[in-house]
């Protein structure tokens, strides 16, 4: 731990609308804005936790929401973040291990005898990472696409037995 840790403050603005087109979609889009100062995060791996000045994040997030029958929803989200540091010494400057877009895809159906079945895919692009020797400098992070699936029985409504598996295609990446 890092006992000299200074409580984390931020201001943030939200704005969002959410519509139910229908009694199968909905949509929604949120816009954010958030100042923080003194974030709390992990330097590096083998560091305890600091305080950084102050960091901005903004963005918009979108969602589409179907459900094609009465058991079954299918979501596709993107999301858009310009994560910056601004503190005095470093304005501007990106922060690490952020993607600037996120595309989120997932779908389930629970069939009538308690199964369950899930499965979805994630891509990440735009990312950079400080380089930690010489002159400092960022570089970009190669854009990746992340799938996990999962079944799982219910048993008696309350209970279940799932089988999933993560990075369904072996993919070597950052976060």
């Amino acid at each position: 731990g890092n006992p000299d840790l200074e409580p984390e403050r931020s201001e943030r603005g939200e704005l969002g609308v959410d519509v139910q087109a229908s009694g199968t979609l909905g949509f929604s889009l949120v816009g954010f804005l958030d100042d923080a100062r003194h974030f709390i995060e992990r330097p590096s791996r083998d560091s305890a936790f600091a305080n950084r000045e102050q960091y901005r994040f903004a963005g918009v997030e979108a969602l589409v929401a179907w459900a094609p029958a009465p058991r079954a929803l299918l979501r596709v989200g993107y999301s858009y973040l310009d994560a910056e540091d601004q503190s005095p010494d470093r304005e501007g400057t990106r922060l690490d291990y952020r993607p600037r877009h996120k595309v989120t895809v997932e779908g389930r159906h629970l069939f009538a005898f308690g199964l369950e079945a899930q499965a979805s895919l994630r891509w990440q692009a735009d990312q950079v990472y400080s380089a930690r020797r010489g002159e400092f400098r960022q570089l970009p992070l190669p854009d990746f696409v992340v799938g996990q699936a999962r079944v799982q029985q219910w048993i008696a409504g309350r209970f279940g037995v799932y089988l999933g598996v993560d990075n369904l295609f072996i993919v070597a990446y950052e976060e």
